[in-house]
């Protein structure tokens, strides 16, 4: 696990340099100014995006071209909302060999620890209950899914996360969990493959899919105790 934290230190250097240099810029020349300094660094940032759904075609593009594709998240809307783009990858249409996915478990303490950012801050989800629910039927509709498609697979973690990875063969988008809003609006670095951020969350998602998820072919459903 050194060389992953080496890469996020190295990544949040990168960051800060960038912000610290760029922020009365337009936001188009603090993208390039970010991933100049990304590339300088070592640490493969490609380019940033503002926010995922201006992300959202490039992560299409390049999961089309794959043969694998991991995801790991907390609530999983990115893939399980109709009206996201990149719901089309839970559908046949996308020629990739496996779909991998991990979200949290609805009972987890890291679900726990999201909606509690949400209550504290907006009222999207008034109570603590609201948000976990919406983390199983996110579930369940990947379940169902995978029924379909058996190149689907899903797994649960209860680690609390502070970032959410979209891997595909050639590349890696990295965002984060903004406390009190949607995962959509932080902002979207996409990262080469082979570099030292890569090869470290990559390393991530293949120890916490090994030895730290559960697989679930079987819908979830919460109990009165759960809630």
């Amino acid at each position: 696990m050194t060389a992953f934290w080496i890469g996020v230190a190295a990544s949040l250097v990168a960051t800060y340099l960038a912000a610290f240099f760029s922020k009365y810029l337009p936001h188009r020349v603090q993208t390039v100014m970010q991933a100049s300094i990304g590339r300088l660094l070592g640490v493969g940032i490609n380019y940033v995006y503002k926010d995922e759904e201006k992300a959202s075609r490039d992560m299409l593009r390049d999961a089309a071209r794959s043969q694998s594709i991991q995801v790991l998240s907390i609530r999983g809307f990115r893939l399980t909302s109709e009206g996201r783009p990149l719901s089309k990858l839970l559908g046949k249409d996308v020629p990739y060999n496996d779909l991998k996915v991990m979200i949290a478990d609805p009972r987890s303490p890291a679900v726990l620890e999201r909606s509690q950012g949400f209550t504290d801050t907006a009222l999207m989800y008034p109570q603590d209950n609201f948000y976990a629910e919406d983390v199983t039927k996110s579930i369940n509709v990947l379940i169902g899914a995978a029924k379909a498609n058996r190149r689907i697979h899903v797994r649960t973690h209860h680690q609390c996360e502070s970032f959410r990875l979209f891997i595909t063969d050639d590349s890696l988008y990295l965002s984060f969990f903004p406390k009190g809003r949607s995962a959509s609006t932080s902002p979207v670095y996409k990262i080469k493959r082979d570099c030292l951020l890569y090869n470290a969350f990559a390393t991530h998602f293949l120890w916490m899919w090994q030895y730290n998820s559960i697989e679930h072919s079987s819908p979830i459903i919460l109990t009165k105790d759960d809630k």
